[in-house]
C-alpha cells in the first residue's frame, strides 16, 4: 500500500500478482490471508469481496472461509465441483486442498458455514480435477471451464484441457485462443459458479398446515405452475384438482393431474396449483414447458457420468411468484422484495396469455449496425439465450471460437451438438455480450411463433429483476 507501481512490477516479476481494490478490502484480504497462513489466498479473498471481476459482493466471513482452506502444498489443479441442482463451480486450488473445498461448500468443516452462495445447492461433489504443471496453467484451464455454460459443457472444457492449461488441438492442429490475462487471476466465486436461482420453499396442505414439507425449488418464470415430486405430494395428501391439459415443449398435448397446495417463501404465502414431478422420467412427464432442459451429469467415484439424470425437488412458477409478490434477482441468484425506490422498467408484452414476454434487441458484436428486435420469453429456468437459426443467420453472428461445439438437449429430450454464438443483448439502455444457442424451428414460426428465449445468465449479465406480479423487468442498481 502506497508503494511506487514501478517497484511493485519489479517485485511481481519474481512471482505473485495484484488486484486494484479499496483500502478496506486490501486490509480485510491481508488479515484473512494471514490467518490462513498463506499469501496465495490474498487475491482470492479480494475477489470474493467483489472488487476483482464483476461478481456480486460476498460476506467477509465467506471470503475468509475460502481463504482458510486454500493454499496448502503440492501441485496446482483446476477443478469442477457439481451439484444435483444443475449447478457447477470451477476454480483453482492445490491438489491436496480440493477435498477440503468440497467439505467447505457442503458446510462440513468445523466452525465454517461455507459461502452462502453455494449453500442451497448442496451436496457438492468433485466432478473432475485436472493436475496442472503450474498455477498459471491451472488458471487457464479453470477459466476455460468457467466460460462454458452447463455442467456437461464445463466438464467437457476441463477434460479437453492439457496439464499446461491449453486446450487439446482442434482439427487444424492449433490450440484454442486464450488471452494472456486469463492466466493472471483465479475465477472468483461469481465467475466460477454456474447455475440457476433456487429458493427454500415450504409446501403445506391447504386445509391441514401440520402436513408440510420443505424443498429447494428451482425459480422458473418459464413455468406457469409449481411442481413437486410425486412422493412428496402423496406424503402430504394434497387435494387433487381437475386434470389439467398441457402442451409440452416438444409440442405434445398431455393431460396430467394437478393438486392444490399452499406455499410459503420468505414469510409470504400463496395458494398454488402443483403438478407432480415424475421421479423416474424427470420433469418432462409433468408437461412443463422447460421440462427437458434440466439434465445434469451425475457423479460416481469423483467423475461425472454424462448419462446421469438429476431432477429438481420442486419448481416455483410464475403464478406463484406473482401471488407472493417476490422478484427474481438472477445476478444474486435469490428472491427479493420489490424495491421501494423507482427503477427503470420494461413491461411484458401480450403474447400467449400471461406468459412473460419482452421485446429484446440483439446485435452482431462485430457489426453493431446489424441488429434485430424480437419477442423473447423471460425464462429464469433456462440458462442461455436461444435464437431461431434464421435470426442468427440474418444477424450474421459469429461462432464463439473459445467455446467450440456445445451439447444441447432439445425439447424432445435428444442431445445434439451445436455451435455457440455471441451476440449483444440490449434492454433498458443496457448492453451485454451473451451466449446464444440455436433453437428448434417450429411449424408455427410463420404465424409468429417464439423468436427467442431470454435465459437466466443473460438476465444476470444485464442486471435485470423479474417482476411477475406487475409483469415487468426492472433495471437493478449497478
Amino acid at each position: 500500500e502506497g508503494r511506487p507501481m514501478a517497484l511493485l512490477r519489479r517485485e511481481l516479476a519474481r512471482g505473485g500478482g495484484f488486484a486494484w481494490c479499496s483500502r478496506r478490502t486490501a486490509r480485510i484480504s491481508w488479515i484473512a490471508a494471514s490467518a490462513a497462513g498463506s499469501a496465495c489466498c490474498l487475491l482470492q479473498t479480494c475477489a470474493a469481496l467483489g472488487e476483482h471481476g464483476q461478481g456480486p459482493k460476498a460476506p467477509v466471513a465467506a471470503a475468509a472461509a475460502t481463504a482458510a482452506v486454500a493454499g496448502g502444498g503440492g501441485p496446482w489443479a483446476a477443478y469442477l465441483l457439481v451439484s444435483p441442482r444443475r449447478s457447477s463451480l470451477a476454480g483453482v486450488a492445490r491438489r491436496a486442498d480440493v477435498a477440503r473445498l468440497v467439505k467447505l461448500h457442503n458446510g462440513e468443516l468445523k466452525g465454517e458455514k461455507g459461502p452462502p452462495e453455494t449453500e442451497l445447492l448442496r451436496p457438492w461433489r468433485a466432478a473432475h480435477v485436472l493436475d496442472c504443471n503450474s498455477l498459471a496453467a491451472a488458471r487457464i484451464a479453470a477459466w476455460r471451464a468457467s466460460r462454458s455454460s452447463g455442467v456437461r459443457a464445463r466438464l467437457a472444457a476441463l477434460r479437453k484441457s492439457c496439464p499446461d492449461g491449453w486446450a487439446a488441438a482442434d482439427e487444424g492442429g492449433q490450440p484454442g485462443a486464450v488471452n494472456a490475462a486469463d492466466a493472471d487471476a483465479d475465477p472468483d466465486l461469481a465467475a466460477g459458479l454456474d447455475g440457476l436461482t433456487y429458493a427454500r420453499v415450504e409446501f403445506l396442505h391447504p386445509q391441514n398446515a401440520s402436513r408440510r414439507t420443505s424443498a429447494v425449488a428451482l425459480v422458473d418464470t418459464g413455468s406457469t405452475d409449481c411442481d413437486l415430486r410425486e412422493s412428496q405430494i402423496g406424503r402430504l395428501g394434497l387435494p387433487e384438482e381437475l386434470a389439467a391439459q398441457y402442451e409440452t415443449a416438444a409440442g405434445r398435448t398431455v393431460r396430467a393431474a394437478a393438486f392444490r397446495a399452499e406455499v410459503r417463501v420468505l414469510g409470504r404465502k400463496a395458494s398454488v396449483t402443483v403438478n407432480p414431478i415424475d421421479e423416474d422420467k424427470g420433469r418432462c412427464a409433468a408437461g412443463d414447458q422447460s421440462a427437458c432442459s434440466g439434465r445434469t451429469a451425475a457423479v460416481h467415484d469423483g467423475e461425472a457420468d454424462d448419462d446421469g439424470l438429476e431432477t429438481d425437488e420442486a419448481v416455483l412458477g410464475a403464478e406463484a411468484l406473482a401471488t407472493l409478490g417476490l422478484l427474481v434477482d438472477c445476478r444474486g441468484r435469490r428472491l427479493v422484495e420489490a424495491p421501494a425506490e423507482p427503477l427503470q422498467k420494461l413491461r411484458f408484452v401480450g403474447r400467449r396469455g400471461d406468459e412473460p414476454y419482452v421485446r429484446v434487441e440483439f446485435a452482431n458484436p462485430a457489426a453493431p449496425e446489424k441488429h434485430k428486435a424480437v419477442h423473447a420469453l423471460v425464462d429464469t429456468g433456462s440458462t442461455d439465450v436461444d435464437l431461431k437459426q434464421r435470426v442468427i443467420d440474418e444477424l450474421q453472428l459469429e461462432v464463439d471460437a473459445s467455446e467450440g461445439t456445445a451439447q444441447f438437449e432439445t425439447s424432445g429430450g435428444v442431445t445434439v451438438e451445436a455451435p455457440v454464438y455471441r451476440a449483444l443483448a440490449r434492454l433498458l439502455g443496457r448492453e451485454q455480450s451473451v451466449r446464444v444457442g440455436p433453437s428448434e424451428e417450429e411449424e408455427d414460426d410463420a404465424e409468429g411463433g417464439d423468436e427467442a428465449l431470454l435465459g437466466h445468465d443473460a438476465l444476470a449479465a444485464l442486471g435485470l429483476l423479474v417482476d411477475c406480479r406487475r409483469r415487468r423487468l426492472l433495471a437493478a442498481p449497478e
